[in-house]
């Protein structure tokens, strides 16, 4: 698990899923922080590392290929799933889900008004 060197009340790794969300065959790992200040107080993020990755070896979410950054007050990560090649992130501010098509690469810092749809 990731090592906690930002504020502890981040909850680093409150949520995590697996599963191969971009039809590669390899497992990839999701990882939520609900109580991240990354895209202001309270926003949460989410972090993805692309497959093949093992669990144990992730120790610093910087490291993560994709960055999934919520607002202020939306609380990203509360909930993380990987399904059919699609990553969902769910929100407790907003009581939303967002989900993005885990088929397009993505790279870096992702903001959850780009997800392709929001329930």
């Amino acid at each position: 698990m990731p090592k906690k060197r930002r504020d502890p009340k981040n909850r680093q790794g409150w949520t995590v899923a697996s599963g191969d969300c971009n039809g590669n065959g390899e497992t990839d790992i999701l990882i939520g922080v609900p109580d991240s200040h990354v895209g202001g107080v309270d926003a949460g993020a989410a972090y993805l590392f692309y497959g093949p990755v093992d669990e144990k070896s992730i120790t610093d979410l910087s490291d993560a290929d994709v960055q999934f950054v919520g607002k202020p007050g939306k609380r990203v990560g509360t909930d993380v799933h990987i399904g059919d090649e699609t990553i969902y992130l769910d929100s407790k501010g907003q009581k939303a889900r967002y989900a993005f098509d885990g088929t397009k690469t993505r790279r870096g810092s992702v903001s959850v008004d780009d997800a392709d749809r929001k329930n």
